[in-house]
């Protein structure tokens, strides 16, 4: 147990001392707050983009995924690949050069810049922000119970002491370097979740006596979990499919990934930015997967397994490990879940400050508009200031339910953004002349069904392509009947 705290103790400090020395960089223009000062190069573009992404959700949901469901789960694997191709050969580099041309920084400041900046611009601004909102509170508030979860079963503390620690641990170094800070220690967190998937796997899947033998044992437990379909046959392996193949739609909704492909340095980051955050993406769902199988072929009888499947990383490592591994395992669990719930919480923070705000003080200046002359440091400030006052929000809600479901909550947030914002940051980064009502159309589609039918097995599937319809058909439309948009202000 000693060298275990030690392990974590070791982690906590080198994350504090990047955000430290983020925090000597220059943080005086919204491009620096928000950004980084778009210098990522193509190693922390596809790191940190990839761990912001891939949370708790993997290393405590999709092994729970593959404890529940066995092989059937191997399909988020293709899923992703499809996903990160879509971020990072389609998305990625004409949003890099749109963002920089419009100089803007959010995922809705390029929806209100490109569709012309006028009337109906702004309300679907506005509209995309308050949905990024509620989706990234719910993503933080599912990273910090997973932090109460992994900490709780490792160091036998309280799960309220669990969840606090992570998430005070998560702010303080959001709060000393901001975006820089975030980037540079989702580096780190991506190769502790590389290590903690891939060799603890190994280590268990040998422990059971290699794979062949893992899956006669998973197989005398249930025939359907070593079957990629789930044991569905005929029309019925297409609903055994799809709901995973779907997720990859979901990648251009996340405002905290879409941060990453704003902030890259220039446009020869990108393919090599996709194969290594391919190759990654595949070890790591793969490991999960693969450790979750074999802990229901020979440890489901663990009470702590049998109790809450979402416990099997930190249950394990700490069975098989010796001390000081067992805990940069948990630190593992810790860096995967910090890379996504700073991320959120920065975008969320940015969103309420650079977009919600600049929103209502233009409703109340006569005209509708006014120009933003505030100092970068007061920006800064209230960035802070809402990232603390989140982190506290998301981490009360996190308290009411220890025993949540940390791969259900991430898959309703992941899902609403991708269905509500998709579609339309597609559209405002690709086409050439977007149009502000078509945009408007997409988000409303897409948001009202991102709620109405949550917890479909298709949900994402059905609200991006509703979405996506609504903003072609209305662009047709508005372009037939000769309504173009308001030129783009520079």
């Amino acid at each position: 147990m000693t060298t275990s705290i030690i392990a974590f103790i070791a982690y906590g400090v080198a994350v504090l001392a990047i955000g430290l020395w983020a925090s000597r960089k220059s943080q005086s223009t919204p491009e620096e707050i928000h950004l980084g000062g778009r210098e990522h190069g193509k190693w922390t573009s596809a790191l940190s983009s990839s761990a912001s992404t891939e949370s708790g959700f993997v290393l405590l949901g999709m092994v729970g995924m593959g404890f529940s469901v066995g092989a059937n789960a191997f399909w988020i694997v293709p899923a992703g690949v499809f996903g990160y191709l879509l971020m990072w050969l389609v998305l990625g580099p004409k949003l890099r050069q749109k963002s920089a041309d419009l100089k803007v920084v959010t995922m809705p400041e390029l929806i209100a810049v490109s569709t012309g900046g006028g009337r109906v611009s702004r309300l679907a601004s506005v509209l995309a922000s308050l949905l990024a909102l509620t989706f990234l509170c719910a993503y933080v508030s599912a990273q910090f119970n997973a932090a109460g979860k992994a900490l709780s079963v490792q160091f036998e503390m309280p799960f309220w002491t669990a969840a606090v620690t992570g998430a005070t641990l998560v702010v303080v170094y959001a709060l000393l370097g901001g975006f820089r800070a975030v980037s540079w220690t989702d580096n780190v967190q991506a190769l502790m979740m590389l290590f903690a998937l891939v060799a603890l796997p190994v280590i268990v899947v040998a422990h059971l006596g290699g794979p062949a033998a893992m899956l006669e044992k998973l197989g005398a437990v249930d025939p359907k979990l070593t079957s990629l379909t789930g044991g569905a046959q005929g029309a019925g392996v297409l609903m055994a499919t799809l709901p995973w193949l779907m997720l990859g739609l979901a990648y251009p909704g996340q405002p905290h990934a879409v941060a990453r492909l704003m902030a890259a340095k220039d446009q020869s980051v990108f393919r090599p930015a996709a194969v290594i955050a391919i190759v990654w993406f595949v070890l790591i769902y793969s490991g999960a997967v693969t450790l979750g199988m074999a802990a229901r072929a020979g440890f489901a009888g663990v009470e702590e397994i049998a109790k809450d499947p979402e416990h099997i990383l930190p249950v394990l490592a700490h069975d098989f490990l010796p001390g000081l591994v067992a805990g940069v395992t948990v630190a593992a669990i810790m860096a995967a879940i910090c890379s996504t719930a700073d991320s959120t919480l920065l975008s969320a923070a940015t969103t309420v400050v650079r977009d919600l705000r600049t929103a209502w003080i233009r409703s109340r200046t006569k005209g509708g508009s006014t120009e933003m002359r505030e100092s970068a440091t007061t920006e800064l400030m209230l960035v802070r200031g809402v990232i603390l006052l989140l982190a506290c929000v998301a981490t009360a809600v996190a308290l009411s339910d220890s025993t949540g479901n940390v791969f259900g909550l991430v898959l309703y947030a992941w899902s609403g953004l991708g269905a509500s914002l998709g579609p339309v940051t597609l559209y405002c980064a690709l086409a050439r002349r977007p149009h502000p009502v078509a945009a408007l159309a997409g988000l409303l589609v897409g948001g009202t069904l991102a709620f109405a039918i949550q917890g479909h097995a298709l949900d994402l599937l059905i609200g991006f392509s509703a979405s996506a319809g609504a903003v072609i058909i209305v662009h047709f439309l508005a372009t037939r009947l000769g309504a173009t948009p308001e030129p783009v202000k520079e």
